[in-house]
């Protein structure tokens, strides 16, 4: 029965989450390629080669437009594509964040069920620290709360790891943003102006976007100092029952 427990609570919410980081993670990677395409992009060769799909195949997915194994070719810089660029990544946060507050309150409920097991975990060590002999007599049920622990920060870390990962991903982009600005300016044409300023803005959006909104869970901050306090809370709660095992 315990098994089944954090089976169900602890490991399928807590994946859920770093499942949706993840899969938000890739989403706007790819649709960040559609405005700063990397050096390995494909997508222009594609379709200047005249490289067409069988559309008799029953293997590949189709649409009105064509095949969904063709990858989207980036969009031409000029001002207004990248207003409506960043409009569609507005949009896509904006329907991300939905799942995002059902999957935290889904979290938070597990927040709420561990601590009352490590509260109670705690009780048990603080008693037999202040006891005669020191020793904390260990029972199935101290073994599965202490299990739990260790499987609820162990999988809450990699939720927090792919907060990390997220705010790396941003920053990155930031910085190809003003790059790609600064280069385009050398073209020094009128569009080739205003299209930096464009870039420029959105590289503004994005600094306060990590300055003011970072990534959050439960209104707790995906970031290596959270990292550091999972990492020390388990040491601490480690050295504790360490201690109170018989000499």
């Amino acid at each position: 029965f315990g098994f089944i427990f954090i089976a169900g609570n602890v490991v399928r919410p807590l994946i859920g989450a770093s499942g949706h980081l993840a899969r938000g993670r890739r989403i706007l990677n790819d649709y960040n390629n559609l405005l700063l395409p990397p050096l390995n992009n494909h997508a222009i060769s594609l379709h200047q080669t005249g490289k067409t799909d069988n559309h008799t195949n029953g293997d590949i997915e189709h649409d009105n437009i064509g095949s969904l194994k063709r990858p989207v070719r980036p969009i031409i810089l000029t001002p207004d594509q990248v207003k409506i660029w960043a409009r569609g990544r507005e949009a896509l946060l904006l329907f991300g964040e939905v799942y995002w507050l059902r999957l935290s309150v889904y979290v938070g409920s597990v927040f709420l069920q561990f601590f009352v097991l490590l509260l109670f975990l705690m009780v048990q060590v603080i008693m037999a620290l202040l006891s005669n002999d020191g020793n904390m007599q260990m029972s199935a049920f101290i073994i599965f709360i202490s299990t739990s622990v260790v499987i609820f920060v162990g999988l809450f870390s990699l939720v927090v790891i792919e907060g990390i990962k997220i705010t790396y991903a941003n920053k990155k982009f930031r910085t190809n943003l003003l790059r790609r600005a600064q280069y385009i300016t050398l073209l020094k044409t009128e569009e080739s102006k205003e299209v930096a300023i464009e870039l420029r803005n959105l590289a503004l959006v994005l600094e306060s976007e990590l300055q003011s909104n970072p990534i959050r869970l439960l209104g707790l901050k995906l970031n290596f100092t959270m990292m550091e306090s999972l990492i020390g809370g388990l040491g601490v709660v480690v050295v504790g029952i360490y201690q109170t095992f018989p000499s």
